[in-house]
């Protein structure tokens, strides 16, 4: 490949100024040589944008108007002076307006899209179909259609009155429709369910059955523990304001975590390796304290490698918990959204990354791009950071082989 040129600016900074100066200054170079250059942005306003301030400047030139861009013009292109500049930019606007439709800025999903276009046999598309940009319309009328088809579909039935028990039981809000839509919108991101084979409802349970039993075990385990501290203080008459601190002892750990899985405190973590932080020189139950610390500090410091040991596995439980019903339909409502599709001939806009990313590594690169990238040899891509890494992946072959 060439080189590649990074502008890096934050908002406001003027990297639209030299996006556009860089396009004018290849054309004012090669009036011809729009054809040859592709720039994609990712939303139809920065596309409009572009386009609005390259052809600005360029009609600004040509016409004699006071242009921002003829001093740099100047000093990048001493062999011209300015009405060699205005002669070259009125050349280049008369060929752009005459062969618009190679003057090629766009979207980079518009782009994907013109691939796609060009191949529509080889993907078994229909020739008439049409790109749908409002993916929550689609979501929205295929978890209708889910819900609906729970009148039929036992398994889905049983899954569904299982989800609205476990939110019942955690005081949440019951209804299904709005947490299927909510994880639905994972169907149009990076990860293309559709792609993958999912794991099935009955092996899902069973996982999470396992793993909420876990959970139960290591909470049984923090509660045991504290426990056995909390009679060691109780067999010598002791409470938690004897201890340094007072009503803010460390010892007030001993009480939280009898009651489930809970993070140390600083103080419990530090009274857990430094006895002397256990009692004050004037404390009036010091000696009572001093005499459990063999036996307390240990069972103290066990309560903190339990919650270290699990803390990460113990929370990824209760998250997916949450949401582990919701995903498995997932699966279900992707064959509703494909049935969508297909009924009313249409591709979700969000949806043509993935269809050309699964032809590319089916098909030889060059091949597939044979008939843009050897139009191409100058590539400006907008926004670079928000490049997906499929997107980035389809784009690839395109500067190899251009």
């Amino acid at each position: 490949m060439g080189h590649a040129r990074i502008l890096t600016a934050s908002a406001g900074a003027g990297k639209t100024y030299q996006l556009a100066y860089k396009y004018v200054s290849d054309v004012i170079e090669r009036p011809w040589f729009y054809r040859h250059i592709l720039a994609v942005t990712f939303t139809n306003k920065a596309t409009e944008e572009m386009k609005s301030r390259i052809l600005g400047e360029i009609n600004a030139l040509a016409c004699g108007e006071q242009a921002p861009y003829l001093k740099d013009l100047l000093r990048d292109f001493p062999q011209f002076d300015a009405r060699d500049i205005r002669d070259r930019a009125a050349e280049a606007r008369s060929l752009i307006l005459h062969d618009y439709s190679r003057f090629t800025v766009l979207t980079i999903d518009k782009f994907f899209q013109r691939i796609i276009r060009a191949f529509l046999k080889e993907l078994n598309l229909d020739l008439n179909y049409n790109i749908e940009i409002e993916t929550d319309t689609v979501l929205d009328r295929s978890v209708d259609q889910l819900i609906e088809s729970i009148s039929s579909d036992e398994e889905l039935r049983r899954w569904l009155i299982g989800f609205a028990r476990e939110r019942i039981d955690e005081n949440a809000k019951w209804d299904v429709r709005d947490s299927i839509s909510r994880i639905g919108s994972e169907l149009f991101s990076e990860a293309d369910l559709g792609q993958n084979e999912a794991i099935s409802k009955e092996a899902l349970e069973q996982q999470m059955s396992k793993a909420t039993a876990r959970n139960h075990a290591i909470e049984q385990q923090m509660i045991a523990t504290a426990r056995r501290a909390q009679e060691l203080m109780a067999s010598r008459g002791l409470i938690t304001s004897d201890f340094k601190g007072g009503s803010r002892s460390f010892a007030n750990y001993f009480n939280t975590a009898a009651t489930g899985f809970v993070e140390p405190t600083s103080a419990a973590r530090t009274a857990a390796v430094d006895a002397s932080v256990w009692a004050t020189k004037t404390a009036p139950r010091r000696s009572d304290i001093e005499d459990l610390i063999p036996e307390l500090q240990p069972l103290l410091a066990e309560l903190c490698a339990i919650y270290d040991k699990n803390v990460r596995r113990y929370n990824a439980t209760r998250l997916f918990r949450e949401t582990y019903r919701s995903y498995a339909l997932l699966t279900d409502l992707y064959a509703k959204v494909a049935a969508s599709c297909e009924e009313e001939g249409m591709i979700l806009l969000s949806q043509t990354k993935n269809i050309l990313s699964e032809f590319i590594e089916k098909n030889d690169a060059p091949f597939i791009y044979e008939k843009v990238g050897n139009r191409y040899e100058h590539f400006m891509i907008d926004e670079f950071q928000d490049t997906s890494h499929k997107e980035w992946r389809n784009f690839l072959p395109l500067l190899q082989n251009s």
